[in-house]
């Protein structure tokens, strides 16, 4: 029979965790990549996600970012709203889309951008990314 491990979480203050900050709508920030992801949406649209974190802050959740791909199956307007998108991204955390890129690649590059709120205002979004 195998031994059961015993954790002893008793002096880590797990009882008095802060809560979840809620960034202020407007508010200007550094962001770090803590991840990116691509794959296929639910109607089988190409998308790329970043997930962003904020360095100083580390009550603040994970923000993340989905942005589907141009492709044909899309309105021009949306393909090209896509392309601005990236395009900022690219130059905010300097990351050449002339080139593959990968996950390894793009964590842990830094850039600002404003915040934004959810349409249920219970999550941090970011609305404009800063290019300086």
């Amino acid at each position: 029979m195998a031994e059961r491990t015993i954790v002893d979480l008793s002096n880590m203050g797990v009882d008095n965790v802060p809560e979840t900050v809620l960034l202020d709508k407007g508010a200007e920030v550094e962001l770090r990549i803590v991840g990116m992801t691509s794959g296929e949406d639910k109607n089988n649209q190409p998308y790329i996600m970043f997930f962003y974190d904020v360095p100083d802050q580390p009550e603040v959740d994970e923000i993340s970012d989905f942005i589907g791909l141009p492709n044909a199956n899309r309105e021009e307007r949306d393909n090209i709203k896509s392309k601005r998108k990236l395009k900022a991204i690219g130059q905010c955390f300097d990351i050449d889309w002339s080139q593959q890129v990968s996950a390894d690649d793009v964590k842990g590059k830094r850039g600002f951008g404003i915040i934004g709120l959810n349409k249920d205002k219970t999550q941090n979004v970011v609305s404009e990314y800063i290019i300086r």
